[in-house]
């Protein structure tokens, strides 16, 4: 009985991983640190053939960058690095208030300084939010030129320095899924181009309340992704 019921089994996933209409998604590939190391996130982004999109809070994972512990010579930024110089287009958004005023502001904008002499186009986040602390790169996602393009997405808690490689409990999750990989993008798209307003920058406090001006809705393009979360848009009331 438990054989008949296995080829069963077998045989409608077959039938459903060969249905043309609606082919299975790929499943997700989860990375786990301190274990699984550079060696993925350096791997998808060697693959990447036409665009890179990273969104990041704090990035300083470079050599010449002196920190302690210091990034190996296979260092995230030096994969970047080099895709740049191979005519991929590689674009990172980094969080403005770590760039400017956090301790390790100063590794970031040596590192920025040296994504910036390969050819990566980098913005500092708009200060519409009180923090950008999105981590997330789109390998070959879709573009305007070419929308046909389905790539993948990886969805960090780590950030891109030495330490979070070393003893840190973070993770990242690899997808292929076509909808997250396209609204990943289309965000950031609307975030890379989003002016920051000097005289009215959103201030953070711990109480809601009294975080002013609070992110205006139009800041953020229509996100209908299912299996999405975005903050401040829907994270909570989905969480919830």
């Amino acid at each position: 009985m438990h054989k008949i019921l296995s080829i069963i089994l077998a045989s409608v996933l077959v039938i459903a991983s060969c249905n043309g209409n609606n082919p299975a998604p790929a499943v997700p590939r989860l990375i786990i640190q301190p274990d699984d190391g550079r060696a993925p996130i350096i791997a998808a982004i060697a693959g990447a053939t036409n665009n890179i999109r990273l969104t990041i809070y704090e990035i300083t994972d470079l050599q010449s960058v002196y920190q302690v512990p210091a990034a190996p010579v296979a260092s995230i930024g030096q994969a970047l690095i080099d895709k740049a110089q191979s005519g991929v287009n590689v674009r990172v958004i980094v969080d403005q208030n770590q760039y400017n005023n956090s301790s390790s502001a100063p590794q970031i904008q040596l590192t920025v300084q040296a994504l910036r002499a390969a050819g990566v186009v980098v913005h500092q986040s708009s200060n519409a939010f009180c923090f950008t602390h999105q981590k997330t790169f789109v390998i070959d996602g879709p573009t305007t030129a070419n929308p046909s393009l389905t790539g993948t997405a990886i969805i960090m808690s780590l950030n891109l320095m030495p330490n979070y490689f070393g003893g840190t409990r973070d993770y990242a999750v690899v997808t292929g899924d076509s909808g997250v990989v396209k609204e990943i993008s289309t965000v950031f798209d609307s975030d890379f181009i989003q002016v920051s307003d000097p005289l009215n920058p959103c201030k953070y406090a711990h109480t809601p309340i009294k975080t002013k001006p609070p992110p205006y809705p139009a800041n953020t393009p229509a996100v209908n992704e299912s299996s999405l979360l975005w903050s401040p848009v829907n994270s909570k009331q989905k969480l919830l």
